[in-house]
């Protein structure tokens, strides 16, 4: 479940400043959200996958 509160437009384009609530917490927007695969992240290093909490 996930709710999206529009904070405020742009009057010049689509552009948009959130929130995203989640059951995992608040993510402001706009945000950039990097995702991996499970290949991806067996392809990093033990010491680089500890700096990324993976």
């Amino acid at each position: 479940m996930f709710e999206f509160k529009v904070l405020k437009k742009s009057k010049k384009s689509n552009a948009r400043i959130g929130i995203l609530k989640t059951s995992h917490g608040l993510v402001e927007t706009p945000a950039l959200v990097t995702v991996a695969t499970q290949a991806v992240v067996k392809t990093l290093t033990s010491f680089k996958a500890r700096r990324k909490n993976c």
